[in-house]
């Protein structure tokens, strides 16, 4: 019952992200087109220790230090202006030189140039909100296709009778076992090929029902990599 939320969720989330990425590539552009160059000197850096989840560590949470630098710069008309960009985990150092825009109007609206209207930066928010989009989408058409292939298979499909050939677990990255496959083969005698079967995630060890046991999958006679798998005769989780 709470799929459409979370679908609805996902694609809200998606649309945020794609209109935050276009304001603030937007807003850079424009930005861009009347602020005015100048040359900024790293005045002071504070550093931070801040935690990430790391990709390249089976998705654990890793601490990163993270850079807040002071950034000093002269106007055209002399005023001396610090500002402080976005921090980052790119070492900064007292001392180092940045090319930096600033708004003619309200100097203390200053950005550093590399930062100005880098596609790659703004790039981020409408893929992350595409890809969101995307998901939130399929999450709610899988369903839907998946009746529509039931109800076929279920008029026009056929049924055969194959043995378990075992019961899979399913395993994140972390080694944490979070659901059961049951795995099935079957040798179509048409063209002598090996098709594999597996149902859905179980949330239960259906090993001890499952072990030397048959069971009944519905196939698409011109295509048996589209099936189903009849688990009725597996007890069902209370």
């Amino acid at each position: 019952t709470l799929l459409p939320y979370t679908t609805l969720f996902r694609s809200v989330v998606g649309v945020v992200f794609v209109w935050t990425g276009i304001y603030m590539a937007v807003d850079n552009y424009h930005f861009a087109q009347t602020a005015i160059p100048a040359l900024g000197t790293v005045t002071k850096v504070t550093s931070f220790v801040g935690q990430r989840t790391s990709s390249s560590n089976n998705g654990r949470t890793v601490q990163e230090t993270d850079y807040n630098a002071t950034i000093n710069f002269q106007t055209n008309d002399g005023q001396n202006i610090d500002f402080s960009p976005i921090p980052s985990s790119a070492y900064r150092y007292v001392g180092e030189k940045f090319d930096v825009l600033y708004n003619p109007t309200n100097p203390n609206d200053a950005r550093i140039k590399t930062t100005v209207g880098g596609f790659a930066l703004f790039s981020v928010f409408p893929i992350i909100g595409v890809v969101a989009i995307i998901i939130g989408l399929l999450v709610l058409i899988s369903p839907i296709l998946n009746r529509r292939k039931s109800k076929w298979l279920h008029q026009y499909g056929t049924t055969i009778t194959v043995p378990i050939l075992r019961v899979e677990k399913e395993i994140t990255k972390r080694g944490d076992i979070y659901g059961f496959r049951i795995v099935s083969q079957w040798q179509n005698p048409q063209d002598q090929k090996i098709y594999t079967f597996e149902n859905n995630t179980l949330d239960y060890d259906p090993t001890s029902y499952a072990e030397g046991k048959q069971i009944s999958i519905l196939i698409d006679p011109k295509n048996p990599k589209r099936y189903e798998m009849d688990l009725s005769t597996l007890p069902q989780e209370a």
